[in-house]
């Protein structure tokens, strides 16, 4: 028991010696460190975040996941779509917030991935670099010759 309390005492003495060590080697500066929100860490991205499609103009249904691949690249994977024909469907990412049909979307912050065929069942797309996907919330599928969301879905 004696032995036990001596490796204890060592133990807490050592991690509070290296504790103040630290407070006394940290650069002090007068300026408060900026207030962020919190960035998705690599285990949420490594895990995943999905959602489901909501039809909005058209018929569709599907599934959605933002994750990163072997080679740490982001990617969202859009897997058993189906919706209507259309000429020019995009996968767009959209920030935050309710997506509503309207063209005045397309004038807001979003990212578009690239083209989908609406005869595509699944497709990945790698996210360009620079982009961080903490940033949006939502991926919509926006057919650009008629100016409306085909459909939208909330990524958790």
């Amino acid at each position: 028991m004696t032995n036990r309390i001596r490796t204890t005492a060592l133990i807490l003495t050592a991690a509070l010696s290296a504790a103040a060590f630290a407070q006394t080697t940290a650069p002090k500066t007068d300026t408060p460190a900026p207030v962020t929100a919190p960035a998705m860490s690599d285990s949420m991205m490594k895990a995943g975040m999905s959602g489901t499609f909501t039809a909005l103009e058209a018929p569709t249904t599907g599934s959605v996941k933002l994750g990163k691949d072997a080679k740490g690249q982001y990617t969202l994977t859009i897997s058993n779509l189906k919706t209507e024909p259309a000429p020019d469907l995009h996968v767009w990412l959209v920030p935050g917030g309710t997506v509503k049909d309207t063209p005045d979307l397309k004038k807001g912050k979003y990212t578009d991935l690239g083209k989908i065929e609406t005869t595509a069942k699944s497709k990945t797309f790698v996210l360009p670099k620079g982009i961080d996907p903490a940033e949006y919330k939502n991926v919509v599928l926006w057919c650009d010759e008629f100016s409306v969301v085909f459909a939208a879905a909330v990524l958790k």
